[in-house]
């Protein structure tokens, strides 16, 4: 039996880069079953173990995820804040604390049962799993160490990246901390793995050659690209609506440290300060994450930037699309990157990148973005401006990217991982 072990999508809302990956994978492994395969999903509760996931739930993330790309983030987050409100009254209060006080004797029933080997699990001898989301809070691969002394269970898991452990500077101490102590477990028991580069692959065979870790199959299975749109009835936030008919440039990432948006504000402040003509707006689209509350700070105290670098959170697949569809081009700065989706979604709709020379990105944008050092802020200048004032050039790009770019589908990606035949271990 194969089993999909889903750790991200069961709770996430946002579908980017890794619980993007795990979703697109489900849903094919969801067709799949449903034309007679046979594959299970499971999920990993704390006070449970594992378990195997019925129909109510399967269908339950489809109409998650379908509910939020129909009516847009913040419509979904306004819900959940509206059901967090009415939980507050005196009765949830109190059915609130009990359920807390259950699920802690229920996590300690289960870790006594783990200790008496009486834990309950779906799996069965000789059974694949593939896990290929993370959850570095969870203890699933804890879990599964445990059973597979008791039953011989074939792992494969996807490898995004191993940043937080080889470039710890770059994420909080917690971050690291929790990231290898998770991923220590993670490879001691992994038959198989999945990387999304061949930068990461090259990262993570390091890893267990320093670590003393008996290194298993590795196999690269590059992003899939596309953004798929459901009907075209989706809801678009207003603000976004207005700024789409204006000109702009792109950089979607989570707003942390590691992405580098610092030496995009450097460099725009000196644009603005040459006071260039029709001087495009900058966009970062994506959530605010790790280390960058000096960055926002100054991104709201800074006159000369305001109403130029707007940010946008809570962004459906279809807006993320309609930004993709109209800004001038793309950028992508970051430090290091596992791979560096935005850079292929980019390419897929026919539109120019400058990224950062960096870890994985020269593999997915190839010849046909530039690359630039990312610490390097006169270099940003002096390239935006040249941009700016050359548009034949872009246009070139464009056009080789249109007529030879080749791209991956999340299909063709979610096909290579689902459909990798079960090797001997080795």
């Amino acid at each position: 039996m194969l089993w999909l072990h889903l750790s991200n999508i069961t709770y996430v809302a946002r579908l980017t880069g890794i619980p993007r990956t795990e979703y697109e994978t489900f849903i094919l492994a969801l067709q799949k079953r449903n034309a007679g395969e046979k594959i299970k999903f499971c999920t990993y509760c704390a006070d449970r173990g594992f378990i195997e996931l019925g129909t109510k739930e399967v269908n339950d993330i489809i109409h998650r995820f379908e509910s939020i790309q129909r009516d847009g983030l913040s419509h979904y987050y306004a819900h959940e804040q509206s059901k967090r409100k009415k939980q507050r009254c005196l009765k949830n209060f109190c059915k609130q604390r009990w359920n807390k006080t259950k699920l802690s004797i229920q996590k300690r029933i289960h870790v006594l049962n783990r200790y008496f080997n009486k834990f309950y699990y779906p799996f069965s001898q000789d059974d694949t799993i593939i896990s290929v989301g993370l959850n570095i809070n969870s203890k699933d691969m804890d879990e599964l160490a445990y059973i597979k002394q008791k039953k011989s269970l074939y792992i494969k898991v996807f490898c995004h990246d191993i940043i937080p452990i080889t470039h710890s500077g770059l994420v909080t101490k917690e971050a690291h901390e929790k990231f290898t102590a998770y991923f220590q477990k993670l490879a001691k028991i992994a038959n198989f793995f999945y990387c999304n580069s061949y930068y990461t692959q090259s990262e993570l065979k390091n890893y267990l050659k320093k670590n003393n870790c008996k290194i298993p199959p590795i196999e690269v299975v590059h992003l899939g690209c596309d953004i798929k749109i459901i009907d075209g009835k989706q809801e678009v936030n207003e603000s976004i609506k207005k700024i789409l008919p204006e000109k702009f440039l792109l950089f979607v990432s989570t707003i942390e440290i590691r992405k580098n948006h610092r030496v995009l504000y450097e460099a725009y402040s000196a644009l603005i300060n040459r006071k260039i003509e029709n001087l495009p707006k900058l966009l970062f689209v994506g959530q605010k994450g790790w280390m960058v509350d000096d960055l926002l700070k100054k991104l709201s105290k800074d006159e000369r930037v305001q109403g130029k670098i707007l940010i946008f959170d809570n962004v459906t697949d279809n807006e993320l699309a309609l930004f993709y569809q109209h800004c001038l081009f793309t950028l992508y700065p970051s430090f290091v990157e596992g791979y560096g989706l935005p850079i292929a979604e980019s390419l897929a709709y026919g539109k120019y990148c400058l990224a950062a020379n960096t870890s994985s990105l020269m593999e997915v944008g190839q010849d046909f973005i530039d690359y630039l050092d990312p610490t390097d802020v006169q270099a940003w200048i002096d390239k935006l401006e040249f941009l700016f004032k050359n548009k034949k050039y872009i246009l070139d790009k464009e056009k080789k990217i249109r007529n030879k770019y080749c791209q991956t589908s999340w299909q063709e990606s979610a096909e290579l991982i689902l459909n990798s035949a079960k090797k001997p271990i080795t």
